[in-house]
């Protein structure tokens, strides 16, 4: 709870100096000496007053507020302009942008903002699809501003607000979180029976045959759930792309 009573400048004195009084923030009137007991703050005031007392003042840190822009395609013809106009008109100092699809994690412009974030800046979004399409990526993204000690603002969805207390933001987060769990467990459980019908059947989940190894195991320690794919593509050598590929197709026999 906010404290109501606090000491604030009143004017000056005959001499140039501040006056300082207790301040009421409720009624915002200023308390005359001793006026409602609140004596442990008439004290510092009469010490401000006296120059016994002096304030050390407080370096005010320069936060920023940036946007982050996405479209999918590297076609000239798919244009920022309209992300681009809603991010000026709200008033972004700095804008950061990528061509390239939602589904990936890994963007130059994307990594560079969150490296940059300060404590106290925020980042606006025009819509949360522009930030991530993945579920599981949008939270990871969104964990990674507040532990920055920033926030993120979405311009079209409004409920997605961590600058402030928003209970239904809080929630529906919460909701999403869940829902990426369960969606991790569904493609981990997904991929686990497209391996054993693999190896049942003998299909070489592998496309060159000095790779047919690597893959195997790759794919082995995504259905365990143990590493993140970063870890995954550093202990096997084999692409993030071809793990994906991998993966797809895996899922879609299984189906």
């Amino acid at each position: 709870m906010e404290k109501r009573f606090t000491v604030k400048a009143n004017g000056t004195t005959a001499e140039g100096k501040k006056l300082w009084q207790v301040f009421d923030k409720e009624t915002e009137q200023f308390l005359s000496q001793f006026e409602g007991g609140r004596f442990a703050l008439q004290e510092v005031a009469a010490q401000l007053n006296e120059g016994t007392l002096t304030l050390e003042p407080v370096e005010e840190k320069a936060t920023k507020t940036v946007g982050y822009m996405r479209i999918s395609t590297q076609k000239d013809e798919q244009k920022f302009d309209r992300q681009e106009a809603q991010l000026k008109d709200f008033g972004v100092d700095t804008i950061y942008a990528d061509r390239m699809s939602g589904a990936k994690r890994e963007r130059p412009e994307l990594n560079r903002m969150l490296d940059e974030l300060q404590e106290g800046d925020t980042v606006v979004i025009v819509a949360i699809d522009r930030l991530s399409r993945s579920t599981k990526d949008l939270l990871e993204i969104v964990e990674i501003i507040k532990q920055k000690g920033a926030s993120l603002k979405s311009i079209n969805d409004s409920w997605l607000d961590t600058s402030s207390s928003n209970p239904m933001g809080e929630f529906l987060l919460t909701v999403m979180g869940a829902l990426g769990q369960m969606e991790r467990a569904m493609i981990t459980q997904r991929v686990q029976e497209g391996v054993r019908v693999a190896k049942a059947k003998g299909t070489r989940l592998g496309r060159p045959k000095a790779n047919q190894n690597k893959v195997n195991l790759a794919l082995e320690l995504y259905a365990k759930g143990e590493h993140t794919v970063k870890q995954i593509v550093d202990i096997t050598g084999v692409s993030k792309a071809t793990l994906y590929r991998k993966i797809a197709e895996l899922e879609e026999a299984n189906k």
